[in-house]
């Protein structure tokens, strides 16, 4: 089983409690984060009607909720939002939180979208899972519109200085890879 497979079967072996413990080992902060990068997007696009948002790596729909609570907030109208995943399991976590919204299981790498449809792509939390990432930003440029946005939102390695540093590596590096074996007993 290649690195790409194997991240997919843990996000798989994980997709039922994936939620609760984001939430909790994340402290939270990750919905602070989603919030303010719609808001920062629609902003930036300064558009009242969007055809399409594509959410990469959409795992259980979390960043869609925001797309659409934020596109409500701000008065825009999105036509469609897409979540691309290649974990069955995670979308189908997904599918039951939004059943109005098409997921398709898929990588970054190779989206089955047309070229020049979608207005903004957004990647929160995944780019670090996707092993062949030039290939990815090859393919959010195709499927991506002229003038369209693409929104990456990521934990980067930084100086470990403040305990949410230690936090953020120690629950990235050690609590979901067990998660997943865990899931797996």
């Amino acid at each position: 089983m290649g690195k790409q497979e194997k991240i997919v079967s843990m996000f798989n072996d994980i997709a039922g409690t994936y939620d609760v413990a984001n939430r909790i080992l994340s402290m939270g902060i990750d919905k602070s984060w989603r919030n303010k990068a719609c808001k920062k997007t629609f902003d930036l696009y300064g558009k009242k009607e969007i055809s399409k948002i594509v959410d990469v790596a959409c795992g259980t729909g979390d960043m869609i909720l925001f797309w659409k609570k934020i596109a409500n907030e701000e008065n825009v109208k999105i036509n469609e939002i897409v979540g691309v995943d290649p974990s069955v399991g995670m979308m189908e976590v997904g599918k039951k939180k939004l059943p109005d919204v098409e997921f398709i299981e898929a990588g970054a790498a190779d989206m089955p979208l047309d070229s020049d449809s979608a207005d903004i792509i957004s990647i929160s939390y995944g780019i670090r899972n996707v092993v062949a990432r030039q290939e990815a930003f090859h393919e959010f440029a195709r499927v991506l519109k002229k003038d369209g946005l693409v929104v990456i939102s990521e934990f980067t390695k930084n100086k470990k200085e403040k305990l949410t540093d230690h936090l953020t590596d120690f629950y990235m590096n050690k609590i979901l890879p067990t998660f997943s074996k865990l899931q797996k007993s």
